[in-house]
């Protein structure tokens, strides 16, 4: 039996986390509430990628498959990802994969 699309994107949500874990990428400290609150695409003017994945994206993508709420219509984070690594030297191809699996989970979300 195939999974939902919510099923499959909140394991990819899991997987992206571990993947950040695993990789360094995961903070233990937590933004400013000013940091946290930029009305800024991906928050860029206060936060890394890698943090705003960690507590704003996966948090909210989380609460809105919990509670059943419609997803976002659109989502790249993939591109965005694809800039940020190659800003910091960084090799992650597996985080690329699991971005465009979320992109296309959430975009093909009805």
């Amino acid at each position: 039996m195939k999974e939902s699309p919510r099923t499959a994107l909140r394991h990819e949500l899991t997987a992206t986390e571990n993947l950040l874990r695993c990789s360094g990428l995961w903070s233990t400290s937590v933004p400013s509430p000013s940091a946290l609150a930029s009305t800024v695409p991906f928050a860029a003017d206060t936060l890394a990628f890698h943090d705003w994945l960690q507590f704003l994206f996966i948090p909210r993508l989380r609460s809105l498959i919990a509670s059943g709420l419609p997803l976002p219509a659109v989502c790249g984070l993939a591109p965005m990802a694809e800039v940020f690594l190659r800003q910091r030297g960084v090799q992650l191809p597996e985080l690329l994969v699991r971005l465009r699996t979320i992109d296309q989970l959430v975009t093909d979300n009805d």
